[in-house]
This record gives C-alpha cells, structure tokens and sequence, in this order.
C-alpha cells in the first residue's frame, strides 16, 4: 500500500481544500517541516482516519465532530479523500477512499443546526463503488493491518517514541499479543487454570461428600473398633485437608465394625425366633380357653331361652286359631262391599237418564235461536266495513300529504341551519388561521433559540463516553487493588506456614541426628552384648573377653529400626518445607506481579483522572475521592443529558410542528373557500323547500292530521263493534249446538249402560250368598269380627308366631353346638394364661427391637462403607487428573522455580528475536557498528520474575552487555528508530500478501549529534532506494539540508496550508 494523493476540507486545523500530490517529489525519502502546531502530524491523521475511521494517536482518540475544522464556516462538509496504490502480482491497483466524519451542519429549512452521522466510500480499480456497510472490513482487507499494526508499521508517533525500547516485558507482552496475535497462548494458560480450578473443586466436592457419609455413621458402644472409629470420625470432621491415609484407616475399620454388626444381628434373629414360638404358645393357649368359656356361658344363655319360650307356647296357639276366623271374615266383608258399589252405580245412570232426558228439547230451541242472531249479525258488519274502506282511503291520501308538508317544513328547518352552520365554520376558520400564524410565530423564535442543541448534546454525548470508560478504569484499578491485598494475605499465610514448617524440620532432623550419633557411638556395646567365652570376637578376634564395654541402660532400646523411622519423619519434613518454602515464594513472586499491576493501574488511572475530571489536586484518600468525584459528575452529566436531550426534543417537534403548521395553513385557506361555497348552496336549497311547502298547503282535504286521524278512528271504532258482535252470536251458536249434542250422546249412552249392571248386580249377590255359606258365617257374625280386629292385628299375630318357631330352634341349636364343643373338659380360669401370653409378648417386642436396632445400625454402616469406597476410587481418578493439569498450568504460566517465563513470552522470543535480527542491521549503520541489542539471556529470563522480552544493549567498545535504560538520548532514538524498523519489517513479513510502501517518522532528531543524524538518514536513505516512501515529520534545521524533497506546512488564521518545495 502506498499513498499517492491526499485530499483535506475542514478537517482538523486544515480548513479550505488541501491536496497533497505524494507522487510530487523525485525521491522516495522527503521531510514535513513547518513550525509546531502547525498541522504536521494532521497529515498523517488524516490518512489513518480515511482507512480506520480514527485519528492516528493513541492517546487522544479522535473521531466525529471533534475531527471538524473551526477555520471554515460550518456550512462546509469535512472530508478526506486518500487515493492510494496496491500490487496485484504484477498489476497495481488504485483506490480511493472518501470518509466524511460526523460533523454539525446548518438546517436546510430555518435556522439551527443539525448533527450528521459518519458516512465513507471506497472506489474499487474498475470504478465500481463498494457497499458502504462492508467498506470498513474490505479496507481492513486491502491494507491488511489493524490500525494498531498500521501504527507501528506505518508511523513512530510523536510522544510514543521511546515507547517499545524502554518497555518491561509484561509491557512488550501486551504489545506484541496485538502486534502478532499470540492472545491463544495466554488463553491455553487460562483454559488450564479454569480446568484446574474444575479439579480442584471436585476434589472439594468428593471430601465433603465423604464427611458427609462419615457423618452418618453409627458406632455403638462395647464393640472393639468403637473407640477407634469415633477418634477417627471426629478427626476427619475438624480436618480441613483431605487426609488420605486417615479415611483408608477409617474405612478399613469400618468394614471390620460391619461384619461384626452382622453377627450380632444374625444372633439377634435367633432370639427374636425363640422368643416367637414362646409367645405362639402362649397366645394359642389363652385363646384356647377364652373360647371355651364362652361356650360355657353360650350353654347357659341358650338353655335360659329355652324355658322362656316353652312357657309362652299355649298363648300363641290360641292367638294363631282367633287369626284364622278373623281372616275369613275379611274375605266375606271384600264380596259384600263389592255388591253395594254395584247397587250404587245402577241407581246414578238411572238418575242421570232422566236428567238429559228433560233437558233436551230445551236445547233445541237454544239452537234455533243463535242462527238467526247470528245472521243478522254478519249483514250489519259488511255494510260498516264498506263504509270504512272509504272513509280509510280519504284518510291515508290526507296524511301522506300532511307527511309530506312536515317533510317540507323539517327540510327547511335544516336548511336554515346549514346556512348558520356554514357561516359559522367560514368565521372559525379565519379563527383558527389567524391563531395558527401566531402560534408559527412563536415556534419559529423558540426554535432559533434551540439551534444549538444537537451540538450541545454531541458534545455531551462524547463528555459521557469519556467518563463511562473512566469508570471503567476506576473499577479494574479497585479491583486490581483488592487482588493484591488478596494476596498480600495470602502470601503472609505461605511465609508463616513455611516458618512453622521450618521449624517442625529442626527440630525432628536435632532428634533424629542425635539418637543416630548415640546409636553409633553405642555399637561397641551391641557387640558385646553378643560375645560368648570360648568364641572369637568379631573385631579382634580373641576367645577370651576380659573387659567387655558396657551399654548404658538408657541406650539399651535403640534399634536401627528406630533410627530409620525417625530418618523417614525427618525427611518428610525436609519435602513439606520445601514445599512450603516453594509456596510462599511463588506468592511473594505473584504479590510483586500484583503491587505492579496496582500501582500501574492507579498512575494511569490518577492521569485519566486529572483529564477527564479536570481535577486540580489528587488527595491522599484518592479511591474515596474518585468515588465523590463519580457521585458528583454523574448527577452533574445526568442532569446535564436531560436537559440537553429535553432541549433537542423539544427542537425536534418544534421543525416538525414548523412544517406541518405551513401545511396546515395552505389548507385553511382552502376550508375558507369550500366554506363560502357550501353556505351559497345552503341558501338556494333552502328556496326550493319553501316553493313545495305552500304547493302542499292547497291541496288538503282536512284541516290538519289530528282531524283526518279522528274521523279515521270513528270509523274504525264502528267497524270493530260489528265485528264482536259477529264473534260473539257466532260464539253462543256454537255452544248451543255442542250443548245439544253432548245431551243426545248421554241418553243413548245410559241407555245402553243400565241393563248391564243390572246383570253385574245380580252376579255379585249370588257370590255373597256363596261365600256365607263356604265360611259358615251368620250375617251379623262376620260383621262383628272385622269390626273388631283390623288387618295388621292378623299379620302381627302369624308374625309373632313364626318368630316364637325360630328362637326355639335357635336356642336348641346353641345348646347342641355349646355341648359338643364343651364335651368333658372343666370351666378353665382365663386371667392366669392371659398374664403368661402377655408377658411372652413382652418378651418378643424386647427382642425384636433389638434386633430392629443392630440391623438398623448395620444397614447405616454398610451404606456408607458401600458410598467410600468408589469416592476414594473417583478421588484417585481426579487427583490424578489434577496433578498432571497443574503441572501443565505452571509451566505454561511461569510459576515454577526458576522459571517464571510463561508460554506466550516464550512465543513472543521468536518474533523479539527476528525483530531484533533486522534492527541491529540498522542500529550497527548509525551507531558505527559501536552497538547491538540484545534479549535478556534465556538462562536469566525466568529468575526472580518474568524478564522473557527485556532488552539489553552490548558494546562492541567495552564487550560487556547492559541496561537500555542507561544509553544517552540520541542513542535511545537510533535503538528505538532501529527497533520500530525491524518490527514493521517483522509485521509486514509475518502478514501474508502485505505490502506497506510508506512509513513517517514523526520528531526524535533533534536529540542526534551530526555524525549520528548523517547516520540515521543514511539508513533512511537506503530504506527509500527501493519502492518505500519516507516522510519525515521534523523541524531540524539541519534536516533540511540533508532531505532536498520538503512537504512545507504553514498555518495562518485561515488554517493550516502544505505546499512541495522540490530540489
């Protein structure tokens, strides 16, 4: 990529047009030169804005209106406008890019300004324009470098040149994580240490799940592994590590403890069982004898009974014979009523017969009569309806005029009002017209008052962002500080624990030392202890032993057993304190990582502060400032942003209800002129409905409706007269026939009735003779009887009877079965075999609760000893996993001893290495070969903390390699020059298909001497031989000589103007 023509209106100090043709000079290498503020380095904003959208500084960030020029009137649209180049192979392709940034502009209507949003455009090499929205990306494309790799290819920013040079390596880190996207190493580290904590927790998880189930335990007292157990169990709830070996020793126990609890309850059962039959026994033989007494006293109820109903026999027959007589006496009173009903009905048809009989012609008569009133009638109602037909007719033409004549009049009456209502519309009109143009007035002063607001509001927005990433910041600098004082803590905790391990270790290793000296200065005593007379000592030989050494009583216990174990104790020790000792300087090592990082977080943060917040002074009790500080601004801002937002509101509804008031007057107008229209037509109607109300007015026939509706009611009052009195001749006619007619049907219904029953009759006085004669009743005995006793009496007396036959045959049945189940057996007494059953009952529950309680506490053991055992399984399995994911996590994170460097830093050698390889080709031009910089050495860069990407600078002079930091000035330009280069080459080169021809270099030469700026130009020189462009931004005087080509910037009150000066 390589610029070839640059266009600026109204951006930045740059206010009228400005073209910058960078095909202009003859070399590839020329100067920026004008005095300060002049709008040098706006130049090469304007080309990082045209392709990122952004200025080129990191540390102001420009955009939007903050990008538009003061030196023009606000009327004229910022842009930029940058055509540059890009090899295809062998072709080489232009583009154009044109960004104009979000700026104000004045309204196109009114007065006022109005806020315009960023809009960009690319034009392709075949003239074709790309989509807007993808503009940005395809840029990102063509360029093929983020904006922060176009800074360092691209441009050494004034203020940021020393930047990378003098970086720690943590700094250098975070640059090149950008530069060569090596964030996935750091995410490796972190994906590790996520999985680590995962383990870590399931390790957690596993112990609490084993105290829990430990917790469950039963131990019972008087068994052997009880009193071991419960120490055990109250060890491991206190515990706060997870001791391995304790819960083996536990389990071990607690497996032995279950199968003793399985032989208690195995014994347990058989005496539940002896204690089961005893009670069967008992309760078989108390049951045996409750049941033979109550056929004792079963015997002697029945019998009792017995006697009782024997007595009462004589009684009941006598009842049962009277029941007998009194039951035939009924019969004969059912035949006998019989015969009277009959008697009663033959007498009622003769009465009847008679009746109709002398009725009849009567009601011949009655039905002559009503024909002829009925006649009459029907003549009298057709000569009134012939006489209402006409009067009706008269009536109705009579009213359809009068109908028509109110028509008329209600017509009229509403096309008066029409008139009124139009009239009055036309004046509400000219009302509202005139109150609309006042009402456009004041709207119209308002909004001019308002034209600021959208400007005022973007301005207010960008103020807002800025103390939004400011809290930001402020929360990752508390945070940052609640970390270290974390771990701060914890690194206290490390170095007491390794003190007290240190400790623990002397003084077991000073036991243990001393009972090995004792126990080798005792040896001479052991031996002798063994010697025999007669046999050969095992040191000189000789039988006879006359002065054998003597082991002192104290000693005589030492055995190399001992010696051993105490060696064993003391070097676990020895491990627990190096551990330990490891520990805490791992977190002493981290407690310095994050004091670091906190006292950089709140240096930057106290910057942005003084900036952001305008703050005159930073107190001691700065976070509790900070904190008001927020309090106060964001109340402030808040109020502030209403206000701002109410005012751009009320700005926005005031245009809109500009326009539509205009609107609203071009259509009153026209209401005025379809209102003057309308009352012309109300008035000609209202004629014509006058001219047909008096036409109507001539041709009536009555003198009003109320009139014509009387004489219409009078004859209709006539007509319905005759017609009831039709209906009701009509009505007595026809119930004198039906009346005559029913009187016939009876006298040959009677007729043909009284002989029958007179046969009936006779029938049932032959069966009540029959009857008395079968029963051998008198008359007046039967009579008697049923007049005595009633039905019900009979039916109670067979009851009672077959009742007194069903409890003698049940007491007779008792006594048989209670005889048979007595036989020869004696009245048992059942209180004593009650006592035995229930003392046998006793004795069962007792043993079955004893039972019920072993096997309870077995069932309980056995569970938890079931649930260990694959917890301990599982916890082996993850404790495994941990192991080997935490010893990845500290090697690639840098925690080991000795080796701080983490895996990214590592990576990032490779690329500081290739850096420095092409830096040093130029750092050897300007410096004469005197110097070369160097990475701290691989053996040293993982001691004490992480210094994988410091630099160091050899002396060919001296030989010896030292701080960068300690170079004067115009030798930290050239390292830092040669630095930059080497990492644009190394970014362009680890960029597939990138090929930026273009870098300025923005100040920094003022601090060379002569030789040493002939130097660095000479490198410049050489860069710019081939197709790279090389624009220096400097005010050197000296410059000006060894550059020809010069790109001149000046600045008047007009703003800043560029013109070549070409050798």
């Amino acid at each position: 990529m390589r610029p070839l023509k640059l266009v600026m209106q109204a951006f930045g100090s740059y206010g009228n047009r400005t073209e910058i043709d960078f095909e202009k000079p003859d070399q590839n290498l020329f100067l920026i030169t004008g005095n300060t503020g002049s709008g040098k380095t706006t130049i090469f904003d304007a080309i990082v804005f045209a392709l990122y959208g952004e200025a080129s500084s990191n540390a102001n960030k420009k955009n939007g209106a903050e990008l538009q020029s003061q030196f023009v009137e606000i009327g004229t649209e910022p842009f930029v406008s940058l055509t540059f180049s890009e090899k295809n192979g062998t072709e080489i392709d232009l583009y154009t890019v044109k960004r104009i940034p979000r700026h104000v502009r004045p309204l196109k209507r009114g007065s006022g300004e109005k806020m315009v949003s960023e809009e960009v455009s690319l034009t392709m090499p075949d003239g074709s324009e790309y989509p807007a929205k993808e503009t940005d990306a395809k840029l990102m494309e063509i360029v093929g470098l983020t904006k922060e790799q176009f800074m360092q290819v691209a441009m050494i920013a004034q203020g940021e040149f020393m930047e990378l040079l003098r970086a720690k390596s943590d700094d250098k880190k975070m640059i090149f994580r950008k530069l060569f996207h090596t964030g996935l190493y750091e995410e490796i580290k972190n994906e590790f240490a996520v999985r680590k904590k995962e383990k870590q927790a399931e390790i957690d998880q596993i112990r609490m799940r084993c105290i829990a189930e430990i917790s469950r335990t039963e131990l019972p007292e008087g068994l052997e592994q009880t009193a071991f157990l419960k120490e055990k169990k109250k060890e491991l709830e206190k515990s706060k590590d997870f001791s391995v070996t304790v819960l083996e020793q536990f389990l071990e126990k607690l497996e032995l403890l279950c199968g003793e609890l399985s032989k208690r309850t195995k014994e347990a059962k058989k005496i539940v069982e002896k204690r089961s039959q005893e009670r069967d026994h008992a309760r078989d033989a108390a049951a045996k004898a409750s049941q033979l007494l109550k056929s004792f006293v079963q015997l002697e109820d029945a019998e009792k009974t017995l006697q009782s109903l024997k007595e009462q026999e004589e009684a009941i027959t006598e009842q049962q014979e009277l029941a007998v007589r009194v039951e035939d006496a009924w019969e004969v009173q059912a035949v006998y009523q019989r015969l009277l009903d009959c008697k009663k009905m033959l007498e009622k048809l003769r009465s009847d017969l008679q009746e109709q009989t002398e009725q009849l012609p009567n009601l011949m008569e009655d039905t002559k009569l009503c024909i002829q009133n009925t006649k009459y009638a029907k003549h009298q109602q057709e000569e009134e309806l012939a006489a209402f037909t006409k009067v009706a007719e008269k009536v109705r033409k009579a009213i359809e005029v009068f109908e028509k004549m109110e028509a008329a009049k209600m017509d009229m009456i509403q096309k008066e009002k029409a008139v009124q209502n139009a009239d009055e519309k036309e004046r509400a009109v000219k009302t509202k017209k005139e109150q609309l143009e006042k009402q456009w007035e004041a709207w119209k002063e308002r909004s001019q008052q308002l034209a600021q607001s959208e400007k005022n509001l973007a301005i207010w927005e960008a103020k807002q962002k800025d103390l939004k990433l400011l809290e930001t910041e402020f929360s990752r600098a508390e945070q940052t500080e609640k970390e270290y004082k974390t771990q701060k803590q914890t690194t206290e905790k490390r170095r007491l624990a390794y003190r007290a391990a240190s400790l623990e270790f002397e003084e077991k290793n000073a036991v243990y030392e001393q009972k090995r000296k004792i126990f080798l200065n005792a040896q001479a005593g052991f031996l002798a202890q063994e010697l025999k007379e007669g046999c050969p000592c095992p040191v000189c030989g000789s039988t006879e032993h006359p002065s054998p050494c003597k082991l002192e009583k104290e000693h005589q216990n030492l055995t190399k057993e001992m010696i051993k174990e105490l060696a064993l104790q003391a070097e676990q020790l020895r491990g627990k304190q190096e551990q330990a000792a490891a520990a805490a300087e791992a977190a002493g090592s981290l407690l310095e990582e994050k004091q670091k990082n906190a006292g950089e977080s709140f240096e930057h943060l106290r910057s942005r502060a003084k900036e952001v917040l305008d703050l005159e002074e930073i107190r001691a009790d700065f976070l509790e400032q900070m904190k008001g500080e927020f309090l106060h601004q964001s109340k402030k801002m808040e109020a502030e942003g209403r206000q701002f937002q109410k005012e751009v509101n009320e700005y926005q509804m005031l245009l809109s209800a500009l326009t539509k008031a205009e609107k609203q007057k071009e259509q009153f107008q026209e209401k005025l002129e379809q209102s003057a229209k309308e009352t012309a037509d109300a008035k000609t109607a209202l004629e014509r409905s006058r001219v047909m109300l008096e036409s109507l007015e001539g041709s009536k026939d009555y003198q009003n409706q109320q009139e014509a509706q009387a004489a219409y009611a009078k004859a209709d009052t006539a007509k319905k007269e005759k017609d009831v009195l039709v209906m009701r001749a009509e009505e007595r006619l026809q119930k004198a026939q039906e009346q005559e007619n029913r009187a016939q049907t009876l006298i040959a219904k009677y007729k043909k009735e009284i002989p029958q029953q007179m046969e009936e009759q006779k029938i049932r006085q032959q069966a009540y003779r029959e009857i008395l004669e079968e029963k051998h009743f008198p008359e007046t005995a039967w009579m008697e009887l049923t007049g005595t006793y009633t039905k019900t009496q009979v039916q109670k007396w067979k009851q009672d009877a077959q009742n007194h036959g069903r409890q003698k045959a049940a007491a007779e049945s008792l006594i048989n079965s209670a005889r048979a189940a007595i036989g020869e057996q004696p009245k048992p007494v059942l209180e004593e075999l009650e006592k035995t059953s229930e003392a046998a009952e006793a004795a069962w529950k007792e043993s079955q609760r004893v039972l019920e309680q072993w096997q309870e506490i077995w069932r309980i053991d056995q569970k938890v000893c079931q649930a260990l055992k694959p917890q301990m399984e599982e916890r082996s399995e993850v404790m495994h996993q941990y192991e080997k994911i935490n010893g990845l996590y500290q090697l690639l994170s840098g925690n080991r001893k000795n080796s701080r460097m983490d895996i990214e830093t590592y990576v990032q050698r490779h690329y500081l290495e290739q850096i420095l390889e092409a830096a040093n080709q130029r750092f050897q031009d300007m410096s004469a070969g005197q110097f070369e910089l160097r990475m701290c050495d691989i053996d040293k860069a993982g001691t004490g903390k992480n210094r994988g990407l410091d630099l160091m600078v050899y002396s060919a002079v001296t030989g010896k390699v030292r701080e960068v930091r300690t170079l004067s000035g115009g030798e930290s330009f050239m390292a830092a020059l040669s630095l930059a280069l080497g990492m644009a080459d190394q970014i362009q080169e680890s960029s597939a298909a990138i090929n930026l021809d273009m870098m300025f270099i923005d100040e920094g030469f003022g601090s060379l001497d002569e030789h040493s700026r002939d130097q660095a130009v000479k490198v410049l020189q050489n860069m710019a031989e081939g197709e790279k462009l090389i624009g220096i931004i400097s005010h050197v005087t000296e410059l000006k000589q060894e550059i020809e080509d010069r790109l001149i910037v000046t600045k008047d009150d007009q703003g800043s103007h560029t013109r070549w000066q070409i050798s």
